[in-house]
């Protein structure tokens, strides 16, 4: 593999078009050879998960650049691919291709989504426009190309785009197409919690069409960062190649190898900052492969030839959304903040790898480590344990690092914390049911699973929160009048108790009902008589749960 860097006095920080960089003079680091390796294993359709800012979207336009029916060679010249002969001879500039990126899709509503990807295939159309001139093409799909280039297309068409883009295609060159699409999980991600659903079937039909068996399709090139296969968007798919940073064929053509930054520091001068740069931005296991971060390494370059004394920083993590990471960080248990914390000391942990995620898997804490891996937050080593692929992770650098410290511990910190024991017990005493309710719910979030909604757990979890939190005498399922009181808190300096009848509601609507239920249990079976004979005044609670929810209802407070 070529490990050759062009070289100018242009970094190219943030260009992510092949030609444009190399009209410019822009730096570039030989990736050309992913253009053979793709050739040579292809299937018809090719997926790479990298993590963002790792030079998908640059690979992508130079596979573009070579394979597009008109290339220009001239592209290419000094480039590792041009010594492929037999490559360069049989695919250089041979198909017809169709080239969009999703990557901008970030609409909080679904139809401004539909209209962000009608803009994103108008553009597409513009650049073929020919097509709708063309003598070889159906009269019906002229006319939805007519629609679609003028966004006035409807969902329909707009879902079967691409096929009518690849058909008319076809048609028109007499040869099968090639289709390259970028970061396809973007509308996907940003769809989550608002209309995720919608996303959903747009996307099967969108990708679907192309995906599955089509004459008019030679193969098919997608990247995205994450994998969401159970949501059938690659159902029909025969044996698509899949490509993460857990694999070796393709682990060098995105980010940088250690040679490859060897080279760039030497054209830049900057060959005494290879350790440096290298505590900062390198630490990535791709495969067998040790990957720095791109963006990181050409951002460095530039800042320090602005300013020699220029310190190394976090350029990655800024470059833009980190919704997911926060959102299953805010859904995590106080066990993964500890593990968190181990992995910010240097240690690793060792975990089980999902490849794939769904939309269900972000209700599971346990999709945490995979995200976080495949979106270049943690790096991991592979071991066999009895036969069975095991992965232990880690930090893989001193950027990264700072990212924990600085805003995922500042997450953990803000979403995670602990419940404020002062103001639940004040709470309690005071019979202010809105301040327990927020405070149970809180903790909720980060302790109970779907497995626990059982009215045991409730109870276990609530006398376990009193009796950690508290000075006071918390009693559970203790006798008291005619049973057995669920929980007691009893506060013997100032004579007062507080009795918790807890309630497991079936329905959300039945939690009031639940709570007046537990209130009259509490009477009914003189669960206060021994406490109010010793001259205790006694503070009733009825207390509901349903999921992750609460209703507290105070009673009256018994006083002899």
């Amino acid at each position: 593999m070529a490990e050759q860097a062009r070289f100018t006095n242009l970094v190219g920080v943030g260009e992510d078009t092949f030609e444009t960089l190399i009209r410019s003079g822009g730096y570039y680091v030989d990736k050309t050879l992913l253009v053979r390796d793709l050739l040579r294993n292809r299937s018809r359709v090719n997926l790479f998960n990298r993590p963002r800012r790792f030079g998908k979207t640059m690979n992508m336009s130079m596979l573009r650049s070579f394979l597009e029916i008109g290339a220009d060679k001239s592209l290419f010249q000094g480039l590792a691919i041009k010594n492929e002969t037999t490559i360069w001879d049989k695919h250089m500039g041979q198909y017809p291709v169709i080239s969009i990126s999703l990557k901008g899709i970030e609409a909080e509503t679904f139809t401004e989504a539909l209209s962000q990807i009608q803009n994103i295939v108008s553009t597409e159309c513009k650049r073929i426009g020919f097509l709708n001139e063309s003598e070889k093409t159906d009269s019906d799909d002229k006319d939805n190309f007519a629609l679609l280039k003028a966004e006035k297309a409807s969902q329909s068409s707009l879902r079967n785009s691409l096929a009518i883009l690849a058909r008319m295609l076809r048609m028109h060159y007499g040869k099968r197409v090639v289709i390259l699409i970028d970061e396809y999980d973007v509308p996907l991600n940003y769809a989550r919690n608002r209309y995720q659903d919608s996303m959903l079937i747009f996307m099967r039909g969108f990708l679907g069409d192309v995906f599955k068996t089509n004459e008019d399709v030679e193969f098919i090139v997608v990247t995205g960062c994450l994998r969401f296969a159970k949501e059938s968007i690659f159902t029909g798919a025969n044996n698509p190649v899949v490509d993460t940073v857990l694999d070796s064929g393709f682990s060098s053509y995105f980010g940088f190898t250690d040679q490859e930054v060897e080279h760039i520091l030497t054209d830049f001068g900057l060959s005494r900052k290879k350790k440096l740069v290298g505590e900062w931005y390198d630490g990535y296991l791709f495969g067998r492969d040790r990957i720095y971060n791109p963006w990181d390494v050409m951002s460095y370059c530039l800042s320090i030839l602005k300013d020699p004394e220029t310190e190394p920083q976090s350029y990655w993590v800024n470059s833009s959304s980190n919704d997911i990471i926060r959102e299953l960080i805010e859904k995590s248990k106080r066990t993964t903040k500890r593990e968190i914390e181990e992995l910010m000391k240097g240690h690793s942990l060792r975990k089980k790898i999902l490849r794939s995620i769904s939309y269900d898997d972000f209700s599971n804490t346990d999709s945490l480590w995979s995200v976080l891996l495949m979106s270049g937050y943690l790096t991991c080593s592979k071991e066999k344990v009895q036969g069975i692929d095991v992965y232990n992770l880690l930090i893989p650098n001193m950027e990264v690092r700072e990212i924990y410290v600085s805003k995922i511990t500042e997450w953990f910190r803000i979403e995670c914390r602990e419940v404020d024991f002062s103001i639940l017990l004040d709470a309690f005493w005071k019979g202010n049911s809105k301040i327990i309710e927020e405070s149970l719910v809180k903790r909720m979030i980060h302790t109970i699973s779907y497995y626990d909604y059982k009215e045991d757990y409730y109870h276990g979890f609530l006398a376990g929160l009193l009796d950690a939190g508290s000075s006071y005498d918390v009693k559970s399922n203790d006798e008291m009048g005619l049973g057995r009181s669920d929980i007691a808190m009893i506060d013997d300096q100032n004579d007062r108790c507080i009795l918790i009848e807890i309630k497991h509601s079936d329905e959300k609507s039945d939690m009031e009902t639940d709570c007046k239920e537990a209130l009259n249990q509490i009477i009914k079976q003189q669960y206060a008589v021994d406490m109010l004979n010793m001259g205790f005044s006694v503070i009733p609670y009825g207390i509901a749960f349903f999921k992750k929810s609460c209703m507290v209802v105070t009673g009256d407070m018994l006083i002899k």
